[in-house]
């Protein structure tokens, strides 16, 4: 089954900010549009302890010789009119 992805404008605006190159900054947003609208399933069992409507989702990628790794919330609730 594949997914609709949605990154907010929130995220959007902040990865600028963490220091990565461009090119890095769109393989970041192309394994989270692939990832989770292919495989969704396969990450869904780390749930957020907090709040069970999110799961974790993690990637790694080197950049400038530096790794970084990041965590991103993933509401995979249902979205009314999807």
């Amino acid at each position: 089954m594949r997914y609709h992805v949605t990154v907010l404008p929130e995220v959007s605006q902040l990865v600028p900010w963490w220091g990565l190159s461009r090119a890095a900054m769109l393989r970041v947003f192309t394994t989270l549009h692939d990832e989770l609208t292919d495989n969704a399933d396969k990450h869904r069992g780390n749930r957020d302890a907090k709040d069970p409507d999110f799961f974790h989702f993690r990637i790694r990628i080197a950049d400038g010789g530096r790794w970084h790794f990041l965590d991103f919330a993933v509401n995979d609730a249902p979205q009314p009119g999807r």
